[in-house]
């Protein structure tokens, strides 16, 4: 069995002054090799790439240059709900605070603070928060592609849809997941070719891949590639919940 790898915990930090950034930035990357840490200067830069990225945790300064970071805190929170999110500000106050609170974001510091005060915020939120499970879901059938990824969400996972194998190849270069879920029916033939090209690389780093289709006789070519698992439609809901919960523990 691979080992699996230890994946990054992935921190974006948004302020309107590229010192303030920096800076912070810079401190974060040293408490271990485990955190990436990226950058934002406004909410149009910053939302982009949390949509794409699905950080475990977003520091925003409140003052940003457009709309400010209570507005992107609820932006993110609508496209990546497990994200934990750190609010600070220079002018807030007390106000501020109560309003981090009752928002649950994992903290509010009032600027200016120390590295060793955001530091231990830090670590609080990303070790004390749950574990975000993350799925991968390949199918270009809309129903269906709702319909799996409704249940998986109502499980605790964090959904990432692709329509097409483009898609998933585009969205796996840079990201790590837990489970694929990956319809065969997606690209046709070009599907295996997409599984051949992939699994060995997953399996190394412990990302477990579930292939669907409506055609039996494809099984035999998906164990010799290596996928966890191979389900024949029609697929019953809660017993693939069941397995996605199997392989993710």
């Amino acid at each position: 069995m691979a080992t699996r790898k230890v994946h990054p915990i992935r921190i974006l930090v948004v302020d309107s002054k590229p010192k303030s950034t920096l800076t912070l930035a810079a401190s974060l990357e040293k408490l271990g090799d485990e955190f990436v840490v990226d950058t934002a200067r406004d909410f149009n830069e910053a939302f982009p790439k949390a949509m794409r990225n699905q950080y475990n945790l977003l520091i925003t300064s409140y003052e940003l240059r457009d709309l400010n970071g209570l507005d992107l805190a609820r932006a993110v929170r609508g496209v990546s709900p497990h994200t934990q999110i750190v609010l600070t500000s220079a002018s807030g106050g007390k106000g501020l605070q109560e309003t981090a609170q009752i928002l649950g974001l994992a903290g509010f510091l009032e600027k200016p603070f120390t590295m060793a005060q955001i530091r231990e915020l830090v670590q609080r939120a990303v070790y004390d928060s749950p574990t975000v499970r993350r799925v991968l879901l390949i199918e270009d059938n809309d129903g269906l592609r709702i319909l799996y990824g409704q249940a998986l969400q109502n499980a605790g996972y964090s959904i990432h849809e692709a329509r097409s194998l483009q898609d998933a190849q585009d969205v796996l270069a840079d990201n790590w997941f837990d489970i694929i879920l990956c319809s065969l029916d997606v690209g046709g033939p070009a599907s295996m070719h997409f599984l051949r090209e992939q699994t060995a690389k997953l399996n190394q780093i412990g990302t477990h891949v579930i292939a669907i289709s409506p055609e039996g006789g494809y099984r035999s070519i998906c164990e010799e590639l290596g996928v966890d698992f191979y389900l024949e439609m029609p697929i019953a809901i809660a017993p693939l919940v069941t397995l996605v919960d199997r392989l993710a523990a």
